[in-house]
């Protein structure tokens, strides 16, 4: 995948995540719809689009390269910009992201980033259909909407644009750059396994 290919998918991709979560801001905010059935309807949003837009995982981009660089940056970008009309659009959006029956640990995101990008590791390896890599964010759905998908740029943006009262800012930078290393660190031990480069 070229730069541009590289920046152009994670801006869609960007996007994508941006509307998952604008749609389960929306449905928390019918009033009636519980948080789980919420994040249900954002992850299978965001499966479904990424597979009909064939869209890379952005798991699979972890290493410290120009064009995974750049992907991160417009992947943080667009959320940001985004989110920033969904929180002034159906305000207040942190009713769905600081859902306090979820619990919130820097654990957890650094776990999930690690392990989405384990994943997302094995099944280029192994499945590389576009396919099997949108079955991530299902797998996670009852967690995943939550954190940003586990995946460090989208988590900044959405915790930037619809923080939580309870959570200092620096936690979010402490846990963004910590899931970038955890990824790294996930998607390293699974070419180890599988003795291929990430």
């Amino acid at each position: 995948m070229t730069l541009v290919q590289s920046v152009r998918s994670a801006a869609v991709s960007g996007g994508v995540f941006a509307a998952a979560l604008g749609l389960a801001t929306l449905l928390t905010r019918l009033g009636s719809v519980p948080p789980i059935v919420a994040a249900l309807a954002a992850s299978l949003f965001l499966a479904v689009l990424s597979w009909k837009l064939d869209l890379p995982s952005p798991h699979t981009q972890v290493e410290f390269t120009s064009s995974h660089l750049a992907s991160w940056s417009i992947g943080f970008i667009v959320p940001l910009v985004l989110l920033g009309g969904v929180a002034r659009t159906l305000p207040p959006g942190s009713e769905f992201v600081c859902e306090p029956l979820v619990p919130w640990r820097i654990s957890i995101v650094v776990f999930g980033s690690f392990f989405s990008a384990c994943m997302a590791a094995g099944m280029r390896i192994r499945a590389p259909d576009l396919l099997y890599e949108a079955l991530i964010p299902i797998a996670l759905c009852w967690i995943a909407p939550f954190y940003g998908f586990f995946h460090a740029p989208w988590f900044l943006a959405q915790s930037l644009m619809i923080p939580c009262a309870d959570r200092p800012i620096a936690q979010y930078l402490i846990a963004a750059a910590a899931m970038t290393l955890a990824a790294l660190l996930g998607a390293r031990l699974t070419a180890w396994m599988f003795d291929r480069e990430a």
